[in-house]
């Protein structure tokens, strides 16, 4: 089994050298509500200095159409982190991948995804 990290929460330059410096699998930009909540084109702007092995995430919770649209396409982030639930509720653009999000005390299904993430 392989370990797969994703640190979130970039909102500067410097966390985005840091974090390509360490060498993580995705990097992960915040537009849910949180003190790192970043705009689709700050995250856009950030991602550039990206080396390409590292992929972005989008992560949201509970988020609406036009959030998903606008970060799909100023971003194109390769996976979108939102609850499991949210998903059928929304479409992903270009080449975004959905990342589901299982929560404990909530029903989980019993055929999972082969990439998911759990709270």
């Amino acid at each position: 089994m392989s370990v797969y990290i994703k640190i979130c929460g970039l909102t500067d330059p410097e966390a985005v050298a840091a974090v390509a410096e360490a060498g993580v699998d995705a990097a992960g930009f915040v537009f849910a509500t949180s003190p790192r909540q970043v705009s689709p084109d700050t995250a856009a702007r950030l991602a550039e200095a990206l080396p390409p092995e590292i992929v972005s995430v989008a992560v949201m919770r509970h988020p609406g159409p036009d959030l998903v649209t606008a970060v799909c396409g100023t971003l194109a982030p390769e996976f979108v982190q939102s609850d499991a639930e949210d998903f059928g509720g929304i479409e992903l653009a270009g080449v975004s991948r959905p990342l589901p999000v299982y929560r404990a005390g909530r029903p989980i299904p019993d055929r999972l995804p082969a990439l998911l993430l759990f709270e």
